[in-house]
């Protein structure tokens, strides 16, 4: 596979793929899946499913979409991590953790941008700073699990978000 650095497209955010992810988290939250509360680190809403139809839907939007990304995608897991943010709420800084040993880069999608902050910061994987980007709605970002990354704090509203694995 060809290394991504770092990725960045727009998919059509009144997609009913995001409206269908954006649900799926909501009703997560409400079943009490864990929150993190680890105020040094983490402080944000994280739930993790199996749901290998809607990674299908995903790709197939991408393939629509962005054919050129498409190229770069061999497998995605069916596991789908969820997070959702509240004022206040952020990620340190940190690598993510894959749930097979299959995959090799991260593909976060924003599904909402109503709310201010909860920047994503990326570093590569000597640590070393690369860019800073202002989530939107539709935003996916391509990057490999050596990079480090992290999100700032929350200053008003939710953000939800989804993680795709691949390689």
């Amino acid at each position: 596979m060809e290394e991504v650095v770092i990725h960045q497209f727009l998919l059509n955010p009144n997609h009913e793929n995001f409206s269908n992810l954006a649900n799926l988290i909501d009703e997560k939250r409400q079943e009490n899946y864990k929150c993190h509360q680890d105020t040094q680190i983490a402080k944000f809403y994280n739930a993790k499913i199996k749901n290998p139809e809607m990674s299908k839907h995903i790709l197939k939007q991408i393939e629509n979409e962005h054919p050129d990304i498409i190229e770069k995608i061999h497998y995605i897991s069916p596991i789908i991590r969820f997070n959702s943010y509240e004022t206040d709420d952020k990620l340190g800084l940190h690598l993510d953790t894959p749930f097979d040993f299959l995959v090799t880069h991260v593909l976060l999608l924003y599904l909402n941008d109503d709310y201010q902050g909860g920047h994503l910061r990326v570093y590569d994987e000597c640590m070393k700073f690369q860019t800073e980007m202002i989530p939107r709605a539709g935003l996916g970002v391509i990057m490999p699990l050596s990079f480090w990354h992290e999100t700032t704090k929350l200053q008003r509203g939710q953000k939800k978000c989804v993680a795709f694995h691949f390689s």
